[in-house]
């Protein structure tokens, strides 16, 4: 959804952005068919990403824009205004955070970190190794099945506090740094490091809740995408300064 919504904010061919328009409502549609309350997280992250970005980068443009300073400025409070809405309006909150259906699964959440705390406490520095963490909280759900829901806590009982820090760390280093790029982009292949850090935005709001690892190799080449353009990026400023008078 990111990549789709960058092309319909920023990109020149009209076809391709109506195209990219209806890639992105099929993507929304499949997730509401499917019922999928994360996918439905994700696509509330991205587009709410998406809309800073496009008010930052038209407050960049256009100093005057009325749309976008109201964005930017009231960003807050849209954000509060859209957690209301989660909490309170009946049809956002069975969606998002699930209905008398999901208690179950809610609560389990909260139970497993309930009794991964003092495990943790065991082994605070490199966890109990990769893979470990469900064997060693041995919490099983209504099917029998040994799980861990959150991918937080997965981290923390498979490398400890020292590996958590330096794999949500490096993540949001490279979030932080490919903004940071995509911001200052002056061709078009830098821009994309806005929609590729937002890929990762999303990707870590789910993490809160989902501990799944079938989409991390999706995810990594998503952040070599990253480290790549942010590397060509500085590369370009280099020969930039590099040319310029009195260097």
């Amino acid at each position: 959804m990111p990549f789709f919504l960058h092309y319909v904010g920023f990109g020149k061919n009209i076809w391709l952005r109506i195209l990219c328009a209806v890639a992105d409502l099929m993507v929304f549609a499949a997730i509401v068919l499917t019922q999928a309350r994360l996918g439905l997280v994700g696509a509330m992250t991205a587009h709410l990403v998406f809309a800073l970005i496009w008010a930052f980068k038209s407050r960049q443009r256009d100093r005057q824009g009325l749309l976008s300073a109201a964005i930017v400025f009231g960003s807050p409070a849209i954000v509060f205004v859209v957690g209301l809405a989660v909490m309170f309006v009946p049809a956002l909150h069975v969606r998002l955070l699930g209905g008398g259906t999901h208690v179950a699964s809610t609560q389990g959440r909260f139970d497993q970190f309930q009794a991964g705390m003092p495990l943790l406490a065991k082994r605070p520095l490199f966890g109990y190794g990769p893979m470990q963490g469900g064997a060693v909280l041995n919490y099983t759900n209504a099917a029998g099945e040994v799980s861990i829901d959150s991918g937080v806590l997965a981290v923390l009982l498979n490398y400890g506090l020292v590996g958590f820090f330096l794999y949500f760390g490096m993540i949001i280093f490279l979030i932080v740094h490919g903004m940071r790029t995509g911001f200052a982009a002056k061709d078009w292949e830098s821009s994309f490091a806005m929609p590729a850090a937002s890929c990762l935005i999303v990707w870590l709001a789910t993490r809160l809740v989902l501990a799944q690892e079938d989409n991390y190799s999706l995810i990594f080449m998503v952040m070599a995408l990253l480290l790549t353009l942010i590397y060509r990026a500085s590369l370009s400023a280099g020969k930039e300064g590099a040319g310029a008078p009195g260097r």
